[in-house]
């Protein structure tokens, strides 16, 4: 642990040029605040006792890029004590290279981000990459030659700490935190090579890549909601709809047939279109407001009613036929339903009594009476 105090060799101003270089990274990327560090709060870094971690060079043998040390292979190496005290060390060896390539790339525009890469041939432009004086030689990205500026030198180490950090880091966050990740046989590989590989593309965009004046064609797709509609099922339920819609015309053709068989002047919902279907009827005079439900079925038992077809009107129907050898003047009779019987009883039923009411005569008046 640290506590408050100031360096000895603050004048270097080491600490600032790697500060500088990590704000200007993190304009440069899009980099969150480093480790320790948030929203204006810093506190000492503090680390499980018996954890380190580094990355070395590797001068290689019959390797033609290990004159400069920024091309070499490296070596990250990782170290920590066991619960029980023994220690334990993991390295991962990597040798960067970088093939240059014609490529299609696909990318959102909106956030930026490549969706997609398809390899055309790697035939390429002359470059000073592919070409001299790199010749195909990939810069390692984490180790680079002493520098006499502080500036540059701080931003050098700050680099070669930043990578090994954070593939530790990443190491203690697994599932079962550091430990896990020494047991496994490649933990620190899989990490190693996730971690290092994103740091490695990130400084290829940056360093390997030059503006030009030159244009490349490009094609702009749109992603919109579709409606996506199987054809089976789609086929099957046209059929199905035309098959209604022709049914639903035939019922319309045969009930319009019917239709013309029903006199009505207006719509039969308001009391006036009811009244005047009834009014001339005759069976409403046997009808009285104070009836209840019992006495309206025991009056009217025994009739049934009927639409006359010359007049509209509602009718008593007694033996459920209609007269059909009428003259003009009978309009107004066929209101009054089927003609009563010629034989009249003395003791006459009580559904008689009632359709002769219903059909506008008592049974002591006939048709001819003043």
């Amino acid at each position: 642990m640290k506590n408050i105090g100031l360096i000895s060799d603050v004048d270097q101003l080491d600490a600032f040029a790697a500060a500088a270089g990590f704000a200007e990274a993190a304009v440069f990327h899009g980099l969150s605040d480093p480790p320790f560090i948030r929203n204006g709060w810093a506190t000492t870094q503090f680390t499980e006792s018996g954890q380190q971690y580094g990355v070395q060079n590797v001068p290689c043998p019959g390797n033609v890029a290990n004159s400069v040390v920024q091309f070499q292979p490296v070596m990250f190496w990782y170290f920590h004590n066991k619960t029980d005290g023994t220690p334990e060390v993991k390295t991962v060896f990597c040798a960067p290279s970088i093939k240059a390539f014609d490529v299609t790339a696909s990318a959102n525009i909106e956030d930026k981000s490549l969706t997609d890469v398809t390899i055309l041939n790697d035939h390429v432009s002359d470059n000073n990459v592919t070409g001299s004086p790199l010749d195909g030689k990939a810069f390692n990205g984490v180790i680079f030659p002493e520098n006499p500026n502080p500036f540059i030198q701080a931003r050098s180490v700050g680099t070669k700490a930043g990578i090994s950090g954070a593939i530790f880091r990443l190491a203690v966050q697994q599932p079962g935190g550091v430990q896990s990740t020494f047991d496994l046989p490649n933990g620190f590989l899989d990490l190693t090579r996730k971690v290092y590989t994103q740091h490695l593309s990130i400084v290829a965009q940056s360093v390997y890549f030059v503006n030009a004046n030159s244009s490349l064609a490009a094609e702009a797709n749109s992603l919109v909601p579709v409606l996506w509609i199987d054809p089976f099922p789609g086929h099957a339920l046209a059929i199905l709809l035309i098959i209604v819609g022709i049914a639903g015309c035939v019922v319309q053709i045969l009930h319009q047939r019917e239709r013309r068989k029903v006199l009505l002047t207006a719509p039969p919902g308001s009391i006036a279109a009811a009244m005047s279907l009834t009014a001339h009827s005759g069976f409403g005079q046997l009808l009285l407001p104070y009836d209840d439900m019992d006495t309206l079925e025991r009056k009217l038992s025994g009739l049934t009613f009927r639409l006359d077809r010359r007049s509209g009107a509602i009718v008593a129907d007694e033996q459920g036929t209609e007269r059909v050898h009428m003259g003009p003047d009978d309009a107004m009779l066929s209101l009054l339903g089927e003609s009563r019987s010629q034989d009249r009883e003395t003791n006459s039923s009580s559904s008689t009594l009632a359709y002769q009411a219903a059909a506008g005569y008592p049974p002591w008046k006939t048709p001819y009476d003043s």
